[in-house]
């Protein structure tokens, strides 16, 4: 088995149903396939689970709503069969979500606001992209850095996961125009995690 399904089947794992859990928590097509583009050429595993095959092939329409589950799946699979592991990974997400956030159909969200801003309406920018889960500041944000927690059900984002969404909002950051962006990550419980940001 490659690293890519054994990374598929760890995060399934401790789901109650499998590729079927939590179907309420949603992600917005835009993010999809903003993460599938740039890709280089690969041919999927014909053992990964139809509805991941399927997203690939068939990548959804940008204003849709996909099963978030499946789409973390796919997202999995892709960091280890074909972008060759975790830093690549990471910097995979950081390119194509600074591409995303700073295109013409969201810069509006982003290019307006100060760093602090973009943390402080974290809940707002959140809710264009993701469904059924939240993110939201802890305490008082301050110029240089803040706290943010990202909240959904048990085991929904792996650690890979939670690292991958720390790339996305220094991406965020950067796009409202933030400098050295960094994040310290910690576990929520079983179904969040702790983003604090530190940016100049």
């Amino acid at each position: 088995m490659s690293a890519g399904l054994e990374a598929v089947e760890a995060y399934l794992a401790p789901l109650p149903e499998g590729l079927d859990s939590y179907p309420e928590c949603g992600m917005k097509g835009a993010t999809v396939r903003a993460y599938l583009g740039g890709l280089p050429a690969f041919t999927l595993s014909p053992d990964l689970p139809e509805p991941i095959a399927a997203l690939f092939h068939r990548p959804p329409k940008s204003s849709a709503w996909v099963p978030e589950v499946v789409c973390h799946a796919l997202i999995t699979y892709v960091a280890f069969d074909v972008l060759g592991g975790e830093e690549a990974y990471l910097e995979h997400v950081h390119r194509t979500n600074y591409a995303l956030f700073t295109s013409l159909a969201y810069r509006v969200l982003f290019k307006v606001l100060s760093p602090k801003q973009i943390v402080t309406q974290a809940s707002a920018r959140w809710d264009v992209f993701h469904t059924g889960t939240t993110l939201a500041p802890v305490g008082k944000i301050g110029r240089k850095g803040g706290k943010l927690a990202m909240r959904g059900p048990p085991h929904h984002w792996s650690p890979l996961l939670s690292r991958g969404y720390a790339s996305s909002f220094r991406a965020a950051a950067e796009a409202g125009g933030a400098r050295d962006v960094g994040f310290e990550i910690t576990a929520d419980g079983p179904g969040g995690w702790i983003f604090d940001a530190r940016w100049r």
